[in-house]
């Protein structure tokens, strides 16, 4: 897509993929209560005004419903320091066009370098940190470092990753060169669950933006797997 003169709303689907320019999302603003759902919309900048940054930006928000009213935040910080649950979950790939196992491995390790798997652990001290490794469907082997943060009635994760995403043969992102958002507030009634992935992506011979697609999918696939890790946590009586 490209972006020329003043910027647009983007109203296709609330995942806002823009190539080579800026997603600017009003979206991060409700995490401090500054704006109403109603005025949620994502813009984009002309390349021309940018200075600096990832050349890939998707991002989407969501409300997912509670079964209380309730604070349930330190539920929603467990969910989401457990990414081994994420070991085994479905995504559709539009590349193969059928539905695929997105990891077959996903767990805690002890460190970067000797990659053994831990059990996963809450940690509710300021900016803690951890390791993640996944095999990922396109991306064969990756290992991941997280840091969370959990303030009020907000949960937050950054991840970055640690070893390149390999597609192929190709390099598809460079080591730290993609970074993931994740921010679940509870809102009462229900969450609101925000992510956001920014990547250098670098190019592939004949993958046109595969890379990209497939990144895109993960975050989806990411906010739909808090969403039913949550409703088997109520469900279960595991508050």
């Amino acid at each position: 897509m490209k972006t020329t003169g003043a910027p647009e709303i983007l109203r296709r689907h609330p995942l806002g993929i823009v190539r080579r320019g800026v997603v600017l999302a009003v979206l991060v603003l409700l995490a401090s209560g500054a704006l109403p759902l109603a005025a949620v919309e994502v813009r984009t900048v002309a390349e021309s005004q940018r200075r600096e940054g990832p050349d890939f930006i998707t991002e989407g928000s969501y409300l997912a419903a509670k079964g209380t009213e309730d604070d349930q935040t330190a539920l929603a910080a467990r969910i989401v320091q457990s990414l081994s649950t994420m070991e085994g979950i479905r995504y559709f790939s539009h590349r193969r066009n059928r539905e695929m196992v997105l990891y077959s491995r996903c767990c805690t390790v002890d460190g970067p370098e000797t990659r053994r798997r831990i059990p996963d652990f809450y940690d509710t001290a300021p900016g803690n940190s951890r390791h993640y490794l996944l095999e990922d469907s396109s991306f064969g082997e990756c290992l991941y470092r997280a840091e969370y943060r959990e303030t009020g009635s907000q949960v937050e994760m950054t991840a970055v990753n640690v070893s390149a995403l390999k597609y192929g043969i190709f390099t598809g992102v460079s080591p730290e060169k993609m970074t993931l958002h994740l921010t679940v507030r509870d809102l009462g009634s229900d969450f609101l669950v925000h992510a956001l992935i920014r990547a250098e992506i670098r190019w592939i011979p004949f993958a046109g933006d595969a890379v990209g697609d497939s990144i895109s999918a993960r975050l989806k696939a990411l906010v739909a797997w808090f969403t039913e890790a949550y409703n088997e946590s109520f469900k279960n009586g595991h508050l």
